[in-house]
Order: C-alpha cells, then sequence, then structure tokens
C-alpha cells in the first residue's frame, strides 16, 4: 500500500510538471542565460580573454551549436579602419573540445561552434571560447585605455546576465583607474550596470543590472596611467600604418603615377608653341567664319559654336530670328538676294530648314537641333583636327583607363569601401551631371534677365527648381564620405580634377594653327576695345549698324558680345541715338543685345 501512494504521488508530479511547466520544453524560450567574459591585458598590450556563454537550445535556432563574431577592424577619427589580429587559441562546450571553423568577413570573423552532422537536443550547455587579441588599447597622451564590447550588439536572443572581468597588472591599482560603462543598444550610452574594484586579485568586475533583449549589449572603459603597458615602438607603428592603409597607399600611389603619367604626356604632345607678338587686326583673319574661329580657339566643339553660326547665317540674310512670348522661332529668308554661306554655316542652314521653312527652338525640335549640331561638329572636325590642332585623344584616353583601374582595384582591396560607396560612386556621377545642367541654365537664365532686366520670374523658377537636386547632390557626397575612406575619396577627387585639367592641357595647336590663332587674338583684340577706347573710337567705327552686325557674330564667337555690343552702344549715344532705335532686320521682337 505504501508503495502504491509513493507511485501515484510520483505520477501525479510528473503530471503536474507536465501541465504546470516545470518541463523545461513549456517554458524555456532560445536564450543566453549567462555572458560572463574574463579579459586579461598583458603588459605586452596583448589582450587574452576567455568567454562562458551559457545558452537554452531547443531547436529552433540553436541546432547544431551558436556562432561568434569577432571585428578585425575599428575606425580613427578620420574614418579609417585599424586592423587588428586575432588569434583563437580554444573552443569548448560543457568542459570538452569543440569542433570549430572560422569563416573570414570583410571586417570580422565568424566562429561557427559545433559539429554540422551532430543536432543539440534540447537543454542547456555552456561554451568556452578563448583567444588573444592585440591593437586593442588606446594609448592617449596623459593616459592608456581599453574600451570593450562584451558581447557584442548582433545576438538574435536575449541575454539574462552579462559580466565582464577585467585584470590588470596590479601596479595599474596604485594609481587613477578611470571606469566606465555602456548598456543597451549600438550607440546608446545606458549605465545599467555595476562596476567593483578588487585592488588584491587585480581585477574590475563589470556586471549588468538587468537582462538585455536581444541586440542589446555592454560595453565597458577602463582607464589605467600611463607606462603601465607597453606602446608600440615606432617600428610597429610604421608596420601597422603599412598593414592598414595599403588601400590609401594605393589610392595615393595610383594618383600619382596618373599625375606622372599625365605630365610627361603633355610633355610630349601637349606644350604649345609660343606665342608671337598679338596685334590687334580688323577684319576676320584667314577667310574664317565665325564658328570656325570659336572651334580653333577651343580646339573642340560647343553648343556655343552652332549659336555662332546661326547667327551668322541671320546676319547674312538667309534666316529671320524672331521672339514670341518668350521662345525663339527661326524663319527661312524670303531675301533672294543673299551673301554665301561658310562651309559649315551651309551644313547647319540644310539641316535646319531641309523640309521646313521655320522652327521653335524647343524640346519639340530636339532631333532636329541635334541632327545640325552632329552635321556642323562633323564638318568642323574634318576641316581643322589633326591640322590646326591635336586633341591627343589616346593619351588622355590611356589616362582615364588609369583612373578607372586604381578606382575599381581600391575598392577590391579596400576594408573602407562598403557597396553603399560603390552605389553612390556611381549615382552621384550621374545626378552631377543633371545638378551641372540646372546649375549651367539658371546661371545663363539669370544673365540674360540681369541684361535685359525682364524674365526674372523664368531664373528664379528654375533657380527654386534647381534647390532640391543640389540638396540631394550634397545628402549623396555626405552619405558617400560617411561610407567610405575620407583619404581615399581624397585621392579619388583630385584623379578625377586631373581627368579634367589635363583632357584640356593635352590638346595642343600645330604651327600652323598657333598661328592662326595669333591672328583670331589680334581680331579678338579689335572686337573687346576697351570702354575709354570706344567713346573715344567707336562713333568713327560704329556711326551705323553694318559693321556692329557684321561682326557681331564673331564677338559671340570669342565670347566679347558684351565689349562689342558696348562699343555700338557708345557709337549711337555719340550720334544722340538711343540703342531702343535699333532694330536689325534679321531679328523680329525686343531687342536688347544678343543672346547666347
Amino acid at each position: 500500500m505504501k508503495n502504491f501512494l509513493i507511485l501515484i504521488m510520483l505520477f501525479g508530479f510528473n503530471l503536474f510538471a507536465d501541465n504546470e511547466g516545470l518541463n523545461p520544453r513549456y517554458y524555456q524560450e532560445e536564450k543566453i542565460t549567462s555572458f560572463i567574459s574574463d579579459v586579461i591585458i598583458r603588459k605586452d598590450g596583448v589582450i587574452e580573454v576567455t568567454e562562458n556563454i551559457k545558452v537554452y537550445a531547443d531547436g529552433t535556432n540553436i541546432k547544431r551549436g551558436i556562432f561568434r563574431d569577432f571585428p578585425l577592424n575599428y575606425k580613427d577619427n578620420l574614418n579609417n579602419n585599424i586592423k587588428v589580429e586575432f588569434n583563437l587559441i580554444s573552443v569548448m562546450k560543457d568542459g570538452f573540445d569543440e569542433k570549430c571553423r572560422i569563416d573570414k568577413k570583410k571586417n570580422f570573423l565568424r566562429i561557427y561552434i559545433g559539429d554540422e552532422d551532430v543536432y543539440l537536443n534540447q537543454g542547456f550547455y555552456t561554451y568556452r571560447i578563448k583567444y588573444e587579441t592585440n591593437r586593442q588599447m588606446g594609448f592617449y597622451k596623459d593616459h592608456d585605455e581599453l574600451y570593450w564590447n562584451v558581447n557584442g550588439n548582433y545576438w538574435s536572443f536575449p541575454v539574462e546576465t552579462i559580466e565582464c572581468n577585467v585584470y590588470l597588472p596590479l601596479e595599474a591599482f596604485k594609481r587613477k583607474i578611470m571606469l566606465d560603462g555602456f548598456t543597451g543598444y549600438l550607440g546608446y550610452t545606458g549605465k545599467e550596470y555595476t562596476a567593483v574594484i578588487d585592488s588584491v586579485k587585480g581585477c574590475i568586475s563589470f556586471k549588468g543590472s538587468r537582462r538585455f533583449e536581444s541586440n542589446e549589449g555592454m560595453t565597458v572603459l577602463v582607464g589605467i596611467a600611463k607606462n603601465i603597458i607597453a606602446e608600440p615602438t615606432t617600428k610597429e607603428r610604421i608596420k601597422y600604418f603599412l598593414n592598414d592603409n595599403r588601400d590609401i597607399l594605393f589610392a595615393f600611389s595610383g594618383m600619382l603615377l596618373l599625375f606622372v603619367f599625365f605630365y610627361f604626356s603633355w610633355l610630349k604632345v601637349g606644350k604649345d608653341p609660343e606665342k608671337s607678338t598679338i596685334i590687334p587686326l580688323y577684319q576676320p583673319s584667314d577667310g574664317l567664319s565665325p564658328a570656325e574661329m570659336r572651334y580653333i580657339m577651343r580646339m573642340g566643339y560647343d553648343t556655343k559654336t552652332t549659336t555662332s553660326a546661326i547667327l551668322d547665317i541671320a546676319v547674312k540674310g538667309k534666316l529671320i530670328i524672331e521672339e514670341k512670348e518668350g521662345k525663339y522661332i527661326l524663319k527661312k529668308s524670303e531675301h533672294t538676294s543673299m551673301k554665301m554661306l561658310s562651309e559649315d554655316e551651309e551644313s547647319v542652314y540644310l539641316k535646319l530648314f531641309g523640309l521646313v521653312s521655320e522652327m521653335v527652338l524647343s524640346n519639340s525640335n530636339y532631333e532636329i537641333m541635334s541632327g545640325a549640331i552632329k552635321n556642323h561638329a562633323s564638318v568642323l572636325k574634318k576641316k581643322f583636327n589633326d591640322k590646326y590642332f591635336f586633341n591627343n585623344t589616346k593619351y588622355f584616353t590611356a589616362g582615364l583607363i588609369m583612373t578607372l583601374i586604381i578606382v575599381i582595384v581600391t575598392f577590391f582591396i579596400s576594408d573602407k569601401m562598403n557597396p553603399v560607396a560603390l552605389f553612390m560612386y556611381v549615382w552621384l556621377s550621374i545626378w552631377s551631371v543633371g545638378v551641372a545642367a540646372l546649375i549651367g541654365v539658371s546661371a545663363v537664365l539669370w544673365r540674360e534677365a540681369i541684361r535685359s532686366k525682364k524674365q526674372m520670374g523664368g531664373a528664379l523658377f528654375m533657380s527654386l527648381f534647381s534647390i532640391p537636386f543640389i540638396a540631394g547632390a550634397v545628402v549623396g557626397i555626405a552619405m558617400l564620405f560617411a561610407n567610405s575612406s575620407i583619404l581615399i575619396n581624397i585621392a579619388f577627387f583630385i584623379m578625377i580634377i586631373f581627368d579634367i585639367l589635363f583632357y584640356k592641357w593635352l590638346k595642343a595647336p600645330s604651327y600652323e594653327g598657333r598661328a592662326v590663332m595669333d591672328r583670331i587674338e589680334g581680331f579678338k583684340m579689335y572686337l573687346s576695345v576697351s570702354e575709354k577706347e570706344q567713346i573715344a573710337d567707336s562713333y568713327k567705327r560704329l556711326n551705323n549698324s553694318k559693321e556692329y552686325e557684321k561682326y557681331l557674330p564673331y564677338a559671340v564667337a570669342l565670347d566679347v558680345e558684351d565689349a562689342w555690343t558696348n562699343a555700338f552702344d557708345s557709337a549711337l549715344k555719340y550720334s544722340g541715338k538711343s540703342s531702343s532705335e535699333y532694330k536689325p532686320l534679321w531679328f523680329m521682337g525686343s531687342y536688347a543685345g544678343i543672346q547666347t
């Protein structure tokens, strides 16, 4: 009977356990029940760490074992990484050696603990990880310190208890010791911990005073007097610097190599022949059209080249420019008595009016305009390239390819350039083109609004419209610097500047071209005389509109249209006339100087 009662009691206890949750499978969640870290700081600066991690596993996430991440880099105040060494000494589970493997990532390594072929039973397990690491001490002017993230901030499980025991050389306790700590998520500055100093054992014990949720952790800081822990020697610092910054050194070495390549290329093919003495010329030299002069002087094409050509076509009577409601319309002239067009101007004229007799300068006619520009550039290139000047494109292209190789290799070898930085480089390279175009259009609109004293609304609207895009570029640059090395970015930007500058500097006129340029400079000098000279001489030169109109396209092509127009205004005032009375036959609308 007694045995029977005992049996019933045991049976009842088991029922109670199953139903009330005393069996772990009913009340436990996967978690870290305790994380205890012993950190020994040796006099040579090496840190020896032993971590005892007790977990409860039920097979949900902890199936074969756990993994532990260890960062290999930390950042200095210039956002450059300091690389630390890691040496794994042993890994144990419940007092016995345990299988593990190390997977090295870009900025950290991960220790996978457990046998891939063995699944854990439900229950509690204690893992012990022992390792050494260096370069964890910070050496400052008046003290040295250890800043140690005890358990990391990326555990998927809550941690019930976190403790950290920091062991120092005993002599450290004879002098001032500074303590601090932080609890919570990454970057938080919570103070839910206690710290106890035991100078006899040479230990400082930190203990969290609450349960830590997933992704929460504890960081401790211990500051001690100087000359207790050995600082790196000069030789060691140089070694560390070279190892830490091989990507920065590569980027700056590449930058220097790029400059050397461009410089010697410039010495070889980019040096201009010496200028001759420039003397004023009172008419266009060498029978060149305005667009041809601009193309030769720039040693290349831009849209103002076509603008000067269209203006010269109008002055010669082949088309009329009409301004209507803020838009410009090009109309084929009905006059039969017209002067001969130059070859380049004919290519523009035929493309513009091959199928139509008038055209509005708007996006709807973009294809026609772009076709005219393409034809115009092709004619000028065929006529003058490699005769009056050399672009030396192959040298610039080689430098550009070198730049791309340096950037790509730097990204591959760097620990500092993450995918966000790569994306921002690509995005900014596209976005900045649009921003530059908006700024350029805004500048032109403001210039013309100030000159004509009207259309201020359009300039203001374009400026306000550009602000969000400029702000986007600023934010993008900030994100780029936040996700990459400042020094590497500096090297990259300097290389881009080299590419831009030498694109221009590598161009060089031939000896024949230099002589033509000097004569063009002489004619430009005539078109851009000083204001005093204008007042004295402008009436003699410009007492009627023919001289002004004839050379206005040249003034536009040579970027001295303002000076030339001012000279004409001076002539009109000298003769008692007003500039408002001037009405060119080739322009219909409110004329207030030429707009380019």
